[in-house]
């Protein structure tokens, strides 16, 4: 049996977000900046991953996913160590936090667009839920009494606050 090696406009690449576009810019203006050693002061001399990380105080871990798009640093921290307070230095600080700010911006656009539900979705009901009547009936209650605007279910982790706030939705007749 012969394997065939696929060409590639054979392959089915799903296209790139506008968050992931903007955040690879933001990776690739930075890794710039690392190649080219831009600092606040002194002559140019290259980054490595270790060495902005110690200046960042951050793991080189960090360093690494700043420059392969993984996730966005804190910008006032980049700028200080990479342009400090030098003048010289305002145009390029200017254009690698337009790049950041454009990133986190679709970011956070994208990620709203992905948590927001159709209002037609229903509330699937737990599929285990024992011994809880007389909460989820305390909260029905509250929830369709005259007047009230909102509710909070508080308590530790794992203690079913979900599951009840599930349980609890009122029938709709």
């Amino acid at each position: 049996m012969a394997l065939r090696k696929e060409t590639e406009g054979e392959r089915k690449v799903p296209p790139e977000s506008k968050a992931n576009q903007a955040e690879r810019a933001f990776a690739q203006l930075l890794s710039w900046h690392m190649d080219n050693g831009t600092r606040p002061d002194g002559p140019a001399r290259r980054w490595n991953g270790n060495e902005l990380a110690d200046a960042c105080g951050v793991r080189d871990r960090s360093v690494r996913n700043w420059r392969n798009g993984t996730y966005l640093p804190v910008i006032e921290t980049i700028e200080r160590v990479l342009f400090g307070p030098n003048p010289n230095h305002d145009a390029a600080r200017a254009e690698l936090r337009a790049a950041w700010a454009d990133a986190r911006e679709r970011s956070v656009i994208e990620a709203v667009a992905q948590t927001r539900t159709d209002e037609t979705t229903p509330i699937l009901p737990p599929t285990r839920c024992f011994g809880r009547d007389d909460e989820a009936n305390a909260l029905i209650a509250a929830l369709t009494a005259p007047g009230t605007a909102s509710l909070l279910v508080l308590g530790p982790a794992g203690i079913g606050k979900t599951t009840l706030t599930r349980r609890a939705r009122p029938i709709r007749r």
